[in-house]
């Protein structure tokens, strides 16, 4: 049975207005650093970068930052997610970590005025014996931008995007290449550089963040974007989401006013990954640019989907220690514990004692039930939280 059109336009519409009633209220945070030119963004990160380099090269033997897994660092605002506060504890860097910061400190100055980019993981092979492994670097450099509150882009270092996106999306990248995202069969690569995206064309009612690339795959092969539901974009961030994937979504509902739904397992990882795009992570909350999209809503799989699809037990795999710890972690949080309907869906999650996965859901129904069923109605019914 087809889902009326008129209808899923019509919740995508009260989601709208309740995105401009808060836009309204709360403007977006200006980031001073996208409203210079190039060459002054350049010059002020030198000058930022310059400035930590010949502290230590006159005798520093630390360097302070903001604890990055504290949550007493950060604050919740439900129109802004996590937000870091005035006064943080800070961590010390000295010995060995400081001379590696140093030196990936010179590598950024190297970049910056050379004008040129490259990724974490070609530091790491360039530099493989200073580092233990690939995600001691991405530590150090996640330590630096919260140090110096530069743009990570700015300072010309950038991670290889695991991001797709695919639909009604038209843009001009850095490189003056204009992408067509409708043409991507499989979805496009995210773009590294999202804030230098230009001449963005869309007619999108709304974006879809699909957790997992086996359920993204799953909805281009059953037909999403023919024409079951309004002219949509969607994005996976593969699991957790790297930085390009959430700027993106970022970019598409503040500067574009898109509305935003999150698809996810039904699970306690599954909603903490739709709780980063919505509010924010604790390890990104001292980057430099706003990533949060307090006004985006979670579609499903929601615990109370459950019942009303009636999926069997049988079909559900039982909640490990982990994700116990996890529930309870999530249970604790400020933005969990202030939202009644979420804090509801997480109580059903933990009585159920299973969980399930979309994958595993579509399997069991018929092809195309998705795409063409289920996505549909539950947008005509407004069925998010």
């Amino acid at each position: 049975m087809s889902i009326h059109m008129d209808m899923q336009e019509q919740s995508i519409m009260s989601l709208k207005e309740y995105m401009a009633q808060m836009f309204s209220q709360y403007p977006a945070i200006e980031n001073t650093w996208y409203t210079m030119d190039r060459q002054e963004q350049a010059l002020l990160a030198y000058q930022k970068v310059e400035e930590v380099l010949v502290a230590v090269r006159e005798g520093e033997t630390s360097l302070l930052y903001p604890s990055l897994n504290d949550w007493s660092n950060v604050q919740y605002h439900p129109a802004y997610g996590l937000l870091p506060v005035e006064n943080p504890r800070m961590s010390k860097i000295t010995g060995p970590k400081l001379d590696n910061v140093v030196m990936v400190l010179e590598i950024m100055l190297g970049l910056i005025e050379s004008g040129t980019r490259t990724t974490k993981r070609d530091i790491f092979y360039q530099h493989f014996c200073d580092f233990s492994n690939q995600r001691e670097l991405d530590s150090l450099v996640g330590v630096i931008v919260a140090m110096m509150q530069i743009p990570r882009l700015l300072l010309g270092v950038v991670a290889t995007s695991k991001g797709l996106v695919v639909g009604d999306l038209l843009y001009t990248n850095s490189e003056d290449v204009v992408v067509d995202c409708s043409l991507a069969v499989g979805g496009d690569s995210v773009p590294q550089d999202v804030m230098e995206m230009r001449d963005v064309v869309t007619t999108a009612k709304f974006v879809l963040v699909v957790e997992k690339d086996a359920v993204f795959q799953r909805l281009l092969e059953e037909g999403v974007m023919g024409g079951h539901m309004p002219s949509m974009i969607m994005i996976t961030g593969k699991g957790v989401p790297d930085l390009a994937s959430r700027q993106l979504v970022y970019m598409l509902s503040s500067h574009l006013g898109i509305p935003v739904m999150i698809m996810t397992d039904c699970d306690p990882y599954g909603l903490d990954i739709c709780m980063m795009y919505k509010y924010g992570s604790l390890a990104m909350s001292w980057a430099a640019e706003s990533l949060a999209v307090p006004t985006s809503v979670w579609l499903g799989l929601l615990p109370s989907d459950i019942s009303r699809l009636s999926i069997m037990p049988s079909s559900m795999k039982p909640h490990s220690a982990q994700d116990c710890k996890k529930m309870v972690d999530l249970s604790r949080r400020e933005y969990v514990m202030e939202d009644p309907l979420l804090r509801g869906e997480l109580e059903v999650l933990w009585e159920m004692g299973r969980k399930a996965e979309i994958q595993q859901v579509a399997e069991e129904r018929e092809r195309g039930f998705l795409a063409q069923q289920f996505l549909p109605r539950k947008i005509a019914e407004c069925g998010w939280v």
